[in-house]
């Protein structure tokens, strides 16, 4: 890699497998460098290197607790299995900590997230 040029960093193990490709077509068109599981793309200054990390990590915003909450909700109206989970997680006192565990899996839409319960 270059000295005096500013990389955008983006990890692949952090996004979709579907944008692996676009990541690494960016860094070859570039001359950027793929080391492991990490992409760096050369840009113009840091400015433009912190906008394409950006753009990339926010690409694959997972749901959010409040999206999640709503979805399960949403799905609790005519499946037996979600009214039995919401209910219990919002009896459990423990329904933001348990929201916040369900963020962390990055769920894309809700049939990412029906999937994940579905599957488990």
């Amino acid at each position: 890699m270059l000295s005096g040029t500013y990389y955008a960093v983006v990890y692949l193990n952090k996004l979709p497998i579907e944008l692996h490709q676009e990541v690494i077509s960016a860094a070859s068109v570039r001359d950027g460098k793929i080391e492991e599981n990490t992409a760096y793309i050369p840009c113009e200054s840091h400015e433009a290197a912190s906008e394409l990390a950006k753009m990339y990590s926010e690409k694959y915003r997972g749901m959010n607790k409040e999206e999640i909450w709503a979805a399960i909700c949403d799905l609790a109206l005519c499946q037996g299995f979600y009214g039995r989970l919401a209910r219990d997680i919002e009896n459990s006192g423990m329904k933001d900590e348990i929201l916040a565990d369900l963020e962390k899996q990055n769920f894309s839409d809700m049939l990412d997230m029906v999937l994940f319960f579905e599957q488990g």
